[in-house]
């Protein structure tokens, strides 16, 4: 099939997934916007140095960090609160609870979409 400007394999190649939707769309088919899993080295800028295997992100790991943030954050605010603690331990507590859980919010549902790690 002879190509044309406006075809959609035409223009920057930014990924892999792109080239394959390109192809797919040519074909008729339809697919996701976003790869259904994570793309191994995506983020990581030393990727394939020295034979190194491609990196995953660590979802579990962080989200077992994100809940010991919970856990310490909820802690601190427990803590300054019942004590005679300053207000800013627990302005310092409310500010690590909230970081962490919209951090487990976040790697919960990437983790749930089919990511590895």
């Amino acid at each position: 099939m002879p190509r044309t400007p406006g075809h959609p394999t035409t223009g920057p190649v930014l990924d892999g997934h792109r080239v394959a939707r390109a192809r797919a769309w040519a074909h008729g088919e339809q697919m996701s916007a976003h790869p259904p899993r994570g793309r191994p080295d995506h983020h990581d800028p030393t990727s394939g140095w020295g034979g190194a295997p491609p990196a995953y992100s660590a979802l579990t790991l962080r989200i077992v960090l994100a809940g010991f943030g919970v856990v310490l954050g909820a802690g601190l605010v427990a803590w300054a609160l019942l004590t005679t603690a300053p207000v800013a331990f627990a302005l310092l507590g409310v500010a690590v609870l909230l970081l962490a859980l919209v951090n487990l919010v976040v790697v919960v549902r990437r983790k749930t979409r089919g990511e590895p790690g």
